[in-house]
């Protein structure tokens, strides 16, 4: 409604400078007509100042406003993309030539409910997605955590709840203490598990997952620039696969369904 309320005050002044341009015009012609070609142009020129003052500028404005707003818009998507591609080379090439022990590692952190500590160790037996973030993020991981908490709903249909563990780390320990956790987790989902620690321990479980994280100023109300990525680890505790912000949430449901499909028959194989 209100967008529409917008679009017809811009046409009422539309109809104002078209209005006052043909009045503003004809004085130019009976000025012309009148006191010769220099009263004309002078008239010409209060015609033009008619027609800028009326609002004449203003249909160019928005078009110029659109063209910002689409180029910035394009500009966004193609530095997410390029990240995204970054990281994804990153992880391949760390995956490729270091093995099992490239991605994932130990870490010790505290439980947002509980205060307990919470360990590396504490992913075995379990298939997890562990997403790294902050609280005060003000879109990006509450766009990630929603799709993370759709995605393990789609995983819980097909393979029974409890089938996968979503766990969230943050990179932000100075601001995100127990308390901010614990409320900002539960925001998401009802099982998802609400980790973080002190400095010294969230920066090293972010060193053990290759997470790039930095602080965008000194200013109270500082954001944090990070790699967008949800991993799926296996109940060895051991990485498996990783999912980027460009990933629906279907699509993180498949590949961690196939891996568990792929994982059950190999084990099934193996026992005869």
């Amino acid at each position: 409604a209100a967008r529409g309320g917008d679009r017809g005050r811009a046409r009422a002044p539309r109809a104002r400078w078209y209005a006052a341009g043909e009045g503003a015009e004809g004085a130019a012609k009976a000025g012309a007509a009148k006191a010769g070609a220099e009263a004309g142009a002078e008239a010409g020129a209060s015609a033009s100042s008619g027609l800028f003052a009326a609002g004449y500028g203003k249909p160019m404005t928005w078009r110029v406003a659109g063209a910002t707003l689409v180029t910035g818009a394009a500009l966004t998507a193609a530095y997410f993309y390029e990240k995204e591609r970054r990281f994804k080379e990153i992880l391949a090439s760390k995956t490729a030539t270091a093995g099992e022990a490239a991605i994932g590692g130990p870490f010790s952190l505290r439980e947002s409910v509980s205060g307990k500590a919470y360990t590396d160790k504490d992913l075995i037996g379990k298939w997890t997605l562990l997403y790294f973030g902050f609280t005060a993020c003000p879109d990006v991981c509450p766009e990630e955590m929603e799709k993370l908490a759709e995605a393990i709903d789609m995983i819980e249909k097909v393979a029974g709840e409890g089938a996968i563990n979503p766990v969230f780390i943050s990179i932000d320990p100075e601001r995100d203490s127990l308390e901010e956790v614990r409320e900002y987790v539960k925001k998401f989902h009802k099982r998802m598990v609400g980790l973080t620690g002190s400095v010294k321990q969230c920066n090293a479980a972010a060193r053990s997952y290759r997470v790039y994280h930095h602080k965008t100023s000194e200013d109270a109300d500082y954001l944090v620039d990070h790699s967008i990525i949800h991993y799926l680890v296996g109940p060895d505790g051991k990485f498996r696969k990783f999912f980027l912000k460009s990933d629906e949430a279907k699509t993180i449901a498949s590949g961690v369904l196939n891996l568990m499909a792929d994982e059950f028959k190999a084990e099934r194989a193996q026992k005869g």
